[in-house]
C-alpha cells in the first residue's frame, strides 16, 4: 500500500478490506486505487471530485475522444519544460468532466471501474505486478519532467488498474490535497498572470461562455417577457374596449 501520509485522513480500513476481497482476485493482479474526495470551495456541497487530478488518466475511448482531445490542446499551450504541462490538469475543466464521469455511480455503478492511472491519496499495489516488471517498473516525471510521478509508475507497469468507489476517504475541507491559503494563490497567479498564452485562454474562454449563455438563456428569456408583456397590454386594452 503506497500513502500520502500528509493527508491526515484515516486510510479507511473497512475500504482496504472491501478492496481486498473484490471479485475475482482484482486486487491479486490488478493495481487499486482508492476514491478519496475533497468538497471544493465555492460549491456548497455540490461538487465532490476525487481530488487527485494530476494521477489521473482516463481509459481512451470513443465516447471521451474530442474531450481528451480538448484536455491535450490545453495542457499543450505551452512547450514541453514548462510548469504549465503539469499544473494543466489540476486546472483543465476538462479533465473535471472526465474525473467527474469515471466517479459518478450512474456510470461506474458502484463497481471498480478501469482507468489508466489514478492515485488519490492511497493506493494498493500486487507485489507480484512490480515483481513482474523487473526494472521496468519505476516511477518517472516523463521526457520533460512534468508528468505526475504516479502517472509515469502506472505506465510502467504495463497493465490496466481500477479505482474502488467503496474504498472511499473524505478529505478535511480545512486540509485539501494540494496548496493552499497564500501558497494556492501564490500558484494560481504565477500559473495564469505570469503565463500570457494561458491567460488568453482563460479570457477568450470566459467571454465565449458568456456569449453562449446569453443566446441560449438570456435572449430567450427576454423574448418570453416581451411576448408576455405584450399579450397582457393587449388584453387590458380589449378589456378596456368592451367595457366601453
Amino acid at each position: 500500500i503506497v500513502l500520502d501520509v500528509d493527508l491526515g485522513i484515516s486510510i479507511s480500513p473497512l475500504g482496504v478490506m472491501h478492496t481486498l476481497g473484490l471479485e475475482n482476485g482484482i486486487a491479486q493482479e490488478y493495481v487499486v486505487a482508492s476514491s478519496s474526495v475533497q468538497i471544493w470551495a465555492g460549491g456548497m456541497g455540490t461538487v465532490i471530485p476525487p481530488y487527485d487530478f494530476a494521477a489521473f488518466r482516463t481509459n481512451p475511448t470513443e465516447t471521451n475522444q474530442k474531450v481528451r482531445g480538448l484536455h491535450t490542446f490545453y495542457c499543450h499551450l505551452l512547450p514541453p519544460g514548462d510548469r504549465w504541462r503539469n499544473m494543466c490538469h489540476a486546472a483543465s475543466p476538462m479533465q473535471l468532466f472526465m474525473i467527474l464521469q469515471s466517479d459518478d455511480a450512474t456510470y461506474n455503478l458502484g463497481k471498480p471501474h478501469e482507468v489508466e492511472s489514478a492515485y488519490n491519496g492511497l493506493a494498493m499495489y500486487p507485489m507480484s505486478l512490480i515483481r513482474s516488471r523487473g526494472k521496468a517498473a519505476q516511477y518517472d516525471s516523463g521526457d520533460d519532467n512534468q508528468r505526475c510521478e504516479h502517472v509515469g509508475f502506472h505506465l510502467s507497469l504495463r497493465n490496466t488498474m481500477y479505482v474502488n468507489p467503496k474504498w472511499s476517504m473524505n478529505l478535511k475541507p480545512s486540509k485539501p490535497g494540494g496548496p493552499t491559503g497564500k501558497s494556492a494563490i501564490t500558484t494560481s497567479l504565477y500559473a495564469i498572470v505570469g503565463r500570457p498564452t494561458i491567460m488568453f485562454a482563460i479570457l477568450f474562454a470566459l467571454v465565449l461562455s458568456i456569449i453562449v449563455f446569453s443566446i441560449l438563456f438570456v435572449c430567450p428569456l427576454w423574448m418570453i417577457g416581451i411576448s408576455i408583456k405584450s399579450l397582457w397590454r393587449s388584453g387590458v386594452s380589449h378589456y378596456h374596449l368592451n367595457a366601453q
